[in-house]
């Protein structure tokens, strides 16, 4: 079966199907004018005709009453001679017998389909006489109606280039919206370049706004939803990273802290038998190094803790009081809290240590002055931590939050961890602000559980 190549731009489907209607009018079109021109050229003879058979119908008829043939001829030859319009002009008299002709053929025209002939009665004073036939040059008929019909079809063919062009160009304008759409699409190359606003203009037709807005709101859920899956893959990392560091924290928590506590023991009674300084600062220093070993197995032991979480309803007022007086010794250093009218359900203990941590690391960073800011949005806490410490590097920003990596020679490196982990159990999240250059800035995303519990 024959199939018709079809091209897959829409702009050329749409100029290739119009342009056919067009060609589909245009021949319609010629056809008709052909009609028209041919009845206008057929009348126009006929008028001719006529003319010319009211000139010389007086003549005729004398003549033909006093039985004059030359005259008669001579009158019809001058026709004939004058005007390519007749081939032959014929006369009869009233009883239709043949009288002469302008080309002397002597008989009288056969009645041919294809011989265009015109006849009139020749009368005088009311009485018929004869008759004139008028034989039509059916060349000069064919080639004036083939003359008009090239002419029509030029006219048509140039018509038709100049409504083609404009067509064309009326189509890429009419298109233009959707072009620019498609290659501000096209341009995406990741997920960075996805446009979340397209321009709408006011010319632009109802159904290509519609469609930029339909699009501009695919991306913004497309954005929002990549957002999200990059936050639940980051939280299943930390998830897994704490189950992990929990597993080795409990292990490890198991097979040191028994020796240790038996070291420390026995270190006791021989502080008593030893008598010199070298050997007691000795023993000292081991005393010391065991303290922070224990230490450092303490804070294994909060990272295997159950990570079941009791929830219950939490005022951020209760929580930066009772902050206040845990640091209340402290002295040079400034606390500011905002929006501390503030509830939600979550668990009152875990953030108490959360923020306890991140404050005592801001000390430790040299800050006195610490910022919480807190506010809403969607169904969860923002706590934005800010100080005017000394701030954290930035090429480090990305690993503070990895075990045991410290810049601090007495650090663990287990601090922010721990801290990681209790935001993960509060489903949260906790990260660096990196364009804060004042200090540094901690945000902690807080579920506020209350939100989730018809879910």
């Amino acid at each position: 079966m024959l199939r018709i190549p079809i091209t897959k731009s829409f702009k050329k489907r749409i100029f290739f199907s119009i342009n056919i209607f067009i060609l589909l009018i245009f021949i319609t079109g010629i056809f008709i004018a052909y009609n028209l021109n041919k009845k206008i050229l057929f009348d126009q003879m006929k008028n001719i005709t006529y003319i010319n058979y009211k000139t010389v119908e007086r003549q005729i008829a004398e003549a033909i009453i006093y039985d004059d043939i030359y005259s008669i001829f001579s009158i019809i030859n001058g026709i004939i001679l004058n005007t390519e319009i007749f081939s032959n002009i014929f006369i009869l008299d009233k009883n239709g017998e043949y009288i002469t002709d302008a080309k002397v053929n002597k008989k009288i025209p056969e009645q041919k389909t294809d011989i265009l002939s015109m006849s009139y009665n020749i009368t005088i004073n009311n009485t018929k006489t004869g008759t004139i036939i008028f034989e039509i040059n059916k060349k000069y008929f064919t080639d004036k109606l083939i003359r008009s019909l090239y002419l029509i079809i030029l006219m048509h063919i140039l018509a038709f280039v100049v409504v083609s062009v404009f067509l064309y160009k009326f189509i890429d304008y009419l298109l233009k919206p959707l072009t620019d759409l498609t290659n501000k699409l096209e341009s995406v190359s990741d997920i960075s370049s996805i446009p979340e606003n397209v321009i709408i203009h006011h010319n632009d037709p109802n159904e290509i706004i519609k469609l930029k807005e339909t699009i501009i709101q695919l991306s913004k859920n497309l954005l929002k939803q990549i957002q999200k899956n990059i936050e639940q893959e980051k939280e299943i990392i930390i998830k897994d990273k704490i189950f992990s560091i929990g597993m080795m924290a409990a292990g490890l928590a198991h097979h040191l802290k028994n020796p240790i506590m038996t070291i420390k023991l026995l270190l006791t009674p021989l502080k008593n038998e030893i008598n010199t300084d070298d050997a007691k600062k000795d023993l000292e220093v081991i005393n010391s190094e065991l303290n922070r070993m224990l230490k450092l197995i303490n804070e294994f032991m909060l990272l295997s803790k159950d990570t079941k979480i009791a929830f219950e309803e939490v005022k951020v007022s209760e929580l930066f009081n009772k902050i206040l007086n845990n640091f209340s010794s402290l002295k040079g250093v400034n606390f500011n809290f905002n929006n501390t009218e503030i509830s939600f359900r979550s668990n009152y203990e875990k953030l108490l240590m959360i923020f306890e941590n991140l404050i005592s690391n801001s000390i430790n960073a040299g800050s006195d002055t610490i910022s919480i800011n807190v506010f809403k949005r969607d169904n969860k806490v923002v706590f934005e931590l800010t100080d005017n410490g000394y701030g954290i590097p930035d090429d480090i920003k990305d690993k503070i939050f990895i075990p045991f990596f410290t810049t601090r020679k007495s650090g663990t490196g287990l601090g922010l961890a721990y801290v990681e982990n209790l935001v993960a159990l509060l489903d949260g999240r906790i990260f660096v602000d990196k364009s804060y250059g004042n200090g540094a800035k901690f945000v902690i995303e807080i579920k506020d559980e209350d939100k989730n519990i018809d879910n």
